[in-house]
């Protein structure tokens, strides 16, 4: 079916008219509301002093209607679905933002709190960012009643709010942190948005986040510059700030977890930097394997086969690995397959390979690889690390092919065969 020049011309006016409606039209329902009500608002809302309202947000004139106001939102909201949902890439579409951010702007701060409860449901990925948008616009208008109401059930995008919130006024919302009596659920995640705004702030404002590490208490405080030193900038003049500021502490034990996060990020672009760095401390045994894990875990993920090589080449072989390398190797071998499978076939015979060994078994047994999990479980030497493997490969093959399992259970030998079937 063709359009003609009428249709045309038609559909256009009736934007022109949402567009043109009045913005100083409010909802009368809302004014009532607020004046009606009975039980005042908490501090944390009461504290920060209200801005001159948009013209959203003032009172109905006498010419508007709660039913042309109805009208107009209806129809915004309609706009704004209908742009995100034909946005070939919402995620990367500045056009779309830009218009979002001057339509939001014309909605009451009740109305995006109601479109972002509403809004719970989402589905789709355009459906997620422009909800998202809808916070953000509701939390830079009115950052306590956002951070404070956000949350759904759900889920609790609280820290978004209060980033938003704290983009466009950072002193007003870190000073609401510090001076309100926050709500329970708040309350509980104060550090939590405290330090998720600061890590953005401190790669633009360094000294502004030094600020507000006096308001915190010793475990806030150590816990905060271990996040700084983990996502500071790449930057030497920063990074020993750091160090200096930990270096305030009594506790010789935050230090070393600072200079090991300090060297996992420095890792994450320049391992041999921060190698140069550990070679050339004092340090205990204990302290070292401390730092040269620090560096295992800044490396692993863009050069995991030889971060891992060093790593192992510096570990004592008398000593057992740490526990935290577990998790580490577990991650590893989940997401960089191909080039841990290549760095555990290097490994030479002994007490760490067969630790990694019998570790390994399982986790390249859950990529469905049997057989590359077999050669690692028939390559232990220790009998006690040996048949634990053994028989959880057996569980696995067997659940996942069972056909293959058989075969390969009738080609061990007899001394591993028996062992199976104790």
């Amino acid at each position: 079916m063709q359009r003609t020049e009428g249709s045309s011309t038609a559909r256009r006016r009736r934007w022109l008219r949402l567009i043109a409606l009045p913005v100083l039209i409010g909802l009368a329902g809302y004014a009532i509301g607020r004046s009606a009500r009975e039980v005042p608002e908490s501090a944390a809302l009461q504290w920060s002093p209200r801005t001159e309202p948009a013209a959203a947000d003032r009172p109905a004139n006498d010419e508007s209607t709660a039913d042309q106001r109805e009208v107009f939102v209806k129809e915004l909201k309609d706009r704004l679905q209908y742009l995100w949902r034909s946005s070939p890439d919402p995620f990367r579409d500045w056009e779309v933002k830009r218009e979002t951010r001057q339509l939001l702007a014309k909605l009451t701060t009740a109305e995006l709190e109601a479109w972002f409860r509403s809004s719970e449901e989402a589905v789709t990925s355009a459906e997620h960012f422009l909800r998202s948008e809808i916070l953000k616009s509701w939390a830079q208008r009115d950052g306590p009643a956002a951070v404070t109401r956000c949350s759904t059930g759900k889920d609790d995008p609280s820290i978004s709010a209060f980033i938003s919130w704290a983009e466009v006024d950072r002193e007003a919302a870190l000073h609401w942190l510090r001076d309100v009596e926050l709500p329970p659920h708040v309350g509980s995640r104060k550090s939590s948005l405290r330090v998720n705004f600061l890590l953005r702030l401190v790669r633009y404002d360094f000294d502004r986040v030094t600020q507000e590490l006096p308001f915190m208490d010793a475990a806030e405080r150590a816990s905060t510059l271990n996040a700084l030193a983990l996502n500071a900038p790449d930057d030497p003049a920063a990074r020993e700030r750091l160090r200096k500021l930990t270096a305030e502490s009594p506790d010789e034990a935050e230090s070393i977890r600072m200079e090991s996060s300090l060297l996992t990020r420095l890792a994450q672009t320049d391992p041999a930097a921060a190698r140069a760095r550990v070679d050339a401390m004092d340090l205990t045994p204990e302290r070292r394997a401390q730092l040269e894990f620090g560096i295992l875990y800044g490396a692993a993920n863009n050069h995991p086969a030889e971060a891992y090589a060093e790593w192992v080449a510096h570990h004592p072989a008398e000593q057992p690995l740490p526990e935290t390398f577990w998790p580490l190797l577990d991650q590893s071998l989940s997401f960089r397959t191909e080039p841990m499978i290549a760095w555990m076939d290097s490994l030479e015979a002994g007490s760490v390979r067969d630790a990694i060994y019998e570790r390994g078994t399982r986790l390249v047994a859950a990529k469905q690889n049997f057989t590359k999990a077999a050669e690692y479980a028939t390559g232990i030497a220790d009998p006690a690390r040996r048949g634990p493997a053994l028989e959880v490969l057996k569980v696995m093959w067997s659940e996942g092919d069972p056909d293959g399992a058989r075969q390969w259970l009738e080609g061990l030998g007899e001394a591993d065969r028996k062992a199976l079937a104790k």
